[in-house]
């Protein structure tokens, strides 16, 4: 079953070639980029058509704030983007992203999306970006672990 269990993860560096196996790269065209805001143009342009390992470290660095505004299932395809990014180069805006967004209820509607190994190791990533870094606030981590939590019990649980 769809079990995850918290307590077993690792402190380790997560595994790229794990990263590319959970998430396999599917290209979107730019009109299936969904989402409702304006600011979604440009990244439509730079993201339409290519995967998401085929998206440069540069492009995800300059559209971090439209990522916040897409629908979940759009998100789903390029999130293993910023897993990339954010595991190989820690220095990366896209660490403080996710940090920042998996504290919202945006991440519990990405996390729905998700197969529960991609969900773990979502979980897993951010964890060992928060266990490295000491930059990010209390408040910052305080709201990731309760959303994570949710996020677990709603995969599991289903409400």
């Amino acid at each position: 079953p769809n079990v995850i269990r918290l307590k077993n993860m690792t402190r380790s560096q997560p595994d790229l070639n794990h990263l590319r196996q959970l998430f396999p790269p599917t290209r979107l065209l730019p009109e299936e980029i969904d989402g409702c805001a304006p600011e979604l143009f440009d990244y439509r342009r730079d993201f339409g058509g290519r995967t998401w390992a085929e998206v440069t470290p540069d492009r995800y660095e300059a559209h971090i704030d439209a990522f916040c505004l897409m629908a979940p299932a759009t998100l789903k395809h390029y999130i293993a983007g910023f897993l990339h990014q954010s595991i190989s180069r820690l220095e990366s805006n896209s660490c403080e992203f996710l940090v920042h967004f998996s504290g919202s209820d945006g991440f519990l509607s990405l996390y729905a999306e998700l197969t529960a190994d991609q969900a773990k190791f979502t979980i897993s990533a951010i964890d060992w970006i928060l266990s490295l870094d000491d930059g990010f606030s209390d408040e910052d981590r305080e709201r990731y672990y309760k959303m994570r939590d949710l996020a677990v019990k709603r995969h599991v649980h289903g409400g």
